[in-house]
């Protein structure tokens, strides 16, 4: 199926949208870029201009899960750990086949990578060295945390994993991510 009148953002959804689909019926190490694409509708050469890899659509996937959650939240929301995570969760959540998939692939790691970068776009650090270890400190532990629920197969209630998540953090911190 080829596509009129969209945007990247769009082709880029497709792309990712594709993947996870054939990741349901096929192991990721063997599914094609030619395969993704024609899953797609879109061109060889549209893929390569959106995308370096198949990881880098598995970052693509994670970063808009992120971006959603991100964008779901009010300052409210923002002033407490357990509600701050639990929109995450929650938001992760949604999309809980798609993610236990990329789990089994062996592919969880890349959801660090997008952490680290989003965190640290959020902070606006202009080489503040101990602020960055704080963040990546910060991105291991919600890294780590995501990645202990998707080997229990997310079977914790998202609202549950927040609230046991938010207990390690002191009640009068707020998120890091504001």
């Amino acid at each position: 199926m080829k596509h009129k009148n969209v945007t990247n953002e769009m082709i880029r959804d497709y792309v990712v949208e594709a993947l996870l689909i054939l990741m349901h019926t096929k192991d990721y190490n063997s599914i094609t870029i030619g395969q993704i694409t024609e899953k797609a509708g879109v061109n060889r050469s549209t893929y390569y201009r959106n995308f370096d890899s198949k990881e880098d659509i598995i970052r693509r996937f994670y970063a808009r899960l992120l971006e959603k959650s991100l964008d779901s939240m009010d300052e409210d929301v923002k002033a407490s750990m357990r509600s701050y995570l639990r929109v995450h969760f929650n938001t992760f959540y949604e999309k809980k086949d798609e993610l236990l998939l990329i789990h089994k692939a062996g592919l969880s790691y890349l959801l660090l990578d997008v952490l680290n970068m989003i965190f640290i776009d959020k902070q606006h650090m202009e080489h503040d060295f101990i602020k960055e270890i704080s963040v990546y400190y910060h991105t291991g532990g919600i890294f780590n945390s995501f990645l202990l629920w998707f080997e229990k197969g997310m079977s914790i209630s998202p609202d549950d994993f927040a609230s046991i998540c938010a207990e390690i953090y002191p009640s009068e911190k707020k998120p890091m991510l504001l």
